[in-house]
């Protein structure tokens, strides 16, 4: 939705994702506001600017700080099937370096998760998560997306985007997928540009924000192959269903949607 939405001509959106700055309880110092600021230079007379950084979710400062910075601004949060997500995230961190263990079962067996960004369980409570940007901008202001909308009928989900944002919806962008599933070439180059040892650490924090950030993406995009994911083993996925079932009963609950297809089948209505 970022590179659909980046296309059109009433909207201003910075080159790069993830920007994280109002996740500051996830990311502290990630970056200073002066160097946030900045990337939205450019911005001009759009009638749109903003952002997106999937953490604002799970973030529970993020919600607040978009709030004290901007207390009209408009959220758009898609939602995905919340063990398709876990799954997906878990390739994600995996092929950043964020995540030491490959297996998805045994990543999810740890007793202890070693930060906030690897307790997959807890991002999938999608429905408290949501519900601190319902009490702080009203359900005018939150506009929710269903992935499994998105992927039967994108056209017609971001007109209503563009509506949601006040744009003029017949803008039609190009609709190629974005953001395929990676694996990396070289281990090695995934941990030393994710997580560059002590000695680089110093240097790390030298380089401009925006330097930085380009750097770090063209090597991971080097090192990047493209490859389909692995079905998930059916049963861990039933076991993850009745799992979070009680949580997607209330999501359902909160944006008066049927998940049923993210219930297990012996849960569903």
């Amino acid at each position: 939705m970022y590179r659909y939405l980046e296309q059109h001509p009433q909207v201003f959106l910075p080159a790069q994702k993830e920007l994280n700055f109002f996740a500051d309880d996830l990311f502290p110092d990630y970056i200073r506001e002066p160097d946030y600021l900045a990337l939205f230079r450019g911005a001009g007379d759009a009638r749109a600017v903003g952002e997106a950084s999937v953490w604002y979710l799970y973030s529970q400062a993020a919600a607040r700080n978009i709030q004290a910075f901007d207390p009209a601004a408009r959220i758009v949060v898609m939602l995905r099937d919340p063990v398709e997500m876990l799954y997906s995230l878990h390739s994600q961190h995996w092929f950043q370096g964020m995540e030491p263990e490959g297996d998805f079962r045994a990543a999810l067996a740890r007793p202890a998760p070693p930060t906030p960004l690897l307790d997959y369980r807890a991002t999938a409570r999608y429905a408290e998560q949501l519900q601190r940007y319902l009490d702080r901008f009203g359900a005018e202001r939150v506009h929710v997306i269903l992935y499994q909308d998105l992927k039967a009928d994108l056209p017609a989900v971001y007109r209503d985007t563009l509506v949601f944002l006040g744009l003029e919806p017949d803008f039609v962008p190009d609709f190629r997928v974005h953001n395929a599933n990676k694996a990396p070439r070289s281990g090695l180059l995934r941990r030393l540009s994710q997580l560059p040892p002590g000695l680089l650490q110093p240097l790390r924090r030298l380089l401009p924000f925006g330097l930085r950030r380009r750097l770090i993406g063209a090597v991971t995009g080097w090192n990047a192959r493209y490859a389909p994911r692995p079905a998930l083993d059916p049963d861990l996925a039933a076991d993850l269903r009745r799992e979070l079932a009680p949580e997607m009963e209330q999501l359902a609950a909160v944006i008066g949607r049927d998940l049923s297809a993210w219930l297990p089948d012996n849960t569903a209505p």
